[in-house]
C-alpha cells in the first residue's frame, strides 16, 4: 500500500472530507508556531457501479493513490481560501512528500521546503489581515471577520480592534445600534455612540470630529 506524508506549518488543524472516497475523512494536525505537523496518507479507493443489460455487476473497486489524495487535500483547501495569490507566493504552507516520513527526516531533508512554506504562510496571513482591515473600516461588523483572519492576526502578533471573539471575549452590544463591540470599547466603531463615558471624558480630544 502506497503512502505519502502531508506537511503543514499552519497554526490550526484542517479537516477535509472526501465523499465517495474510502477513507473519506482526513485531519491534518495543528502546527505549533515555529514547528510543523504531519499526516501520513495511505492509498484509498472508491467504488464504481457498472450497469449491465439485465442486472448490475458488483461494484468495481478503483484505487486512489496516496499521492493523488495528498495533492487533492492540499489543493481543495488552498483553492477555497481567501486572499491567496500564487504570483506573490502567498498561500497556505502545505506540501506533501512521497512515502511515510518522520518529522526528524523532514527537518533534515526538506529544510528548504519548510522555510518556503513558512514564508508563504506569512505572506498569506499578511494579506488576510489587510483584507480584514479593509472590511472592518468599511462595515465595522464583527461577522465580516473570519476566524482564519483572527488566527492570522494573532500569529503575526498584531494588535487590531477587530481581533476578538464575540462568543468568548465578553463582547457587548452597543446601546445605540445593537452591533457587537469589544468589551473595552470607548465608542462604538459603527455608530460612534459613547460606550464608556468616563474614559471618553478623559480622552475627549481623541474623539472630536471623529
Amino acid at each position: 500500500m502506497g503512502k505519502s506524508t502531508i506537511v503543514s506549518v499552519l497554526p490550526f488543524a484542517l479537516t477535509e472530507e472526501k465523499p465517495g472516497l474510502i477513507p473519506g475523512y482526513y485531519e491534518i494536525p495543528m502546527a505549533e508556531k515555529g514547528d510543523f505537523s504531519i499526516l501520513v496518507v495511505k492509498d484509498g479507493y472508491h467504488n464504481v457501479l457498472i450497469p449491465l443489460a439485465d442486472d448490475k455487476a458488483p461494484p468495481m473497486r478503483v484505487t486512489d493513490t496516496s499521492e493523488k489524495i495528498a495533492e487533492s487535500l492540499i489543493m481543495d483547501y488552498t483553492n477555497a481560501c481567501l486572499a491567496i495569490d500564487y504570483e506573490l507566493s502567498a498561500f497556505p504552507g502545505l506540501f506533501w512528500i512521497e512515502g511515510e516520513q518522520t518529522k526528524a527526516l523532514i527537518k533534515t531533508l526538506y529544510a528548504a521546503k519548510l522555510k518556503s512554506a513558512n514564508e508563504m504562510t506569512m505572506r498569506w496571513f499578511e494579506r488576510l489581515v489587510k483584507m480584514a482591515d479593509d472590511d472592518w473600516a468599511r462595515y465595522h461588523q464583527h461577522r465580516t471577520i473570519t476566524d482564519l483572519q483572527r488566527h492570522a492576526c494573532t500569529y503575526l502578533n498584531m494588535s487590531k480592534e477587530w481581533n476578538f471573539n464575540v462568543m468568548t471575549d465578553g463582547a457587548k452590544l452597543c446601546w445605540g445600534c445593537k452591533v457587537a463591540i469589544h468589551p473595552r470599547a470607548i465608542t462604538c466603531s459603527n455608530c460612534k455612540a459613547i460606550i464608556n463615558m468616563e474614559e471618553y471624558t478623559k480622552n475627549k480630544d481623541r474623539y472630536v470630529n471623529v
